[in-house]
């Protein structure tokens, strides 16, 4: 019962603020645990969609089933020849992204239901690399649209590269937050919103 009144809630103010559709924008990001010795100089994410509690630049509201593109500018600090790409949820947070209870998880992946990527990195930037040298990554994945996609969690999630050297070093680490939208969903909501008795 508690959910329904929050995703209420949370739809009541989509329909009453400026909501907008950000393109690829700078985001804030932070360290991963532990952290990537490379310097990273600028990371972008969109399209992003504010909505309460998730508003650029501080989180990213990721829109399921649309193709969303993560860009990190960075100097690499190891040689690599080929390297792989990782997504995954390092913590869930209810809340607002200034204001949350935050849950750590274990590096979780959750195939076709949350934010989950595994590719090969030389798709998305130079390979190989050297030492010291500045290069761009300019990744893109899908968040499929599923019974899970929601409004009311904001994701920890982290964007990786690791070279596919013996150990598999870590090139580049970077931890955002983000939170699932289905905009059909959203809509769904506010129609409805609009048309019942309460609303106004």
């Amino acid at each position: 019962m508690f959910t329904i009144f929050y995703i209420v809630a949370i739809v009541a103010k989509f329909a009453n603020s400026q909501d907008i559709w950000n393109e690829n924008r700078p985001i804030v990001s932070y360290e991963c645990d532990p952290a990537s010795p490379t310097v990273v100089t600028d990371i972008t994410i969109g399209p992003c969609f504010d909505n309460w509690g998730c508003k650029m630049p501080n989180c990213c509201g990721i829109i399921s089933g649309k193709l969303t593109n993560i860009s990190l500018t960075y100097i690499a600090s190891i040689a690599s020849t080929t390297a792989t790409t990782h997504g995954f949820l390092v913590g869930l947070a209810a809340g607002s992204a200034e204001n949350q209870v935050f849950v750590p998880v274990e590096n979780i992946q959750v195939p076709n239901a949350v934010v989950t990527y595994d590719y090969d990195s030389c798709r998305y930037t130079t390979c190989p690399q050297a030492v010291g040298n500045t290069y761009r990554f300019d990744g893109m994945f899908t968040v499929p649209t599923t019974a899970v996609t929601t409004m009311t969690l904001i994701a920890h999630f982290v964007a990786q590269l690791t070279s596919d050297e013996p150990g598999n070093p870590v090139i580049v680490c970077k931890k955002i937050m983000a939170r699932i939208v289905n905009v059909d969903l959203i809509q769904s909501y506010i129609d409805v919103l609009k048309n019942a008795p309460f609303g106004g």
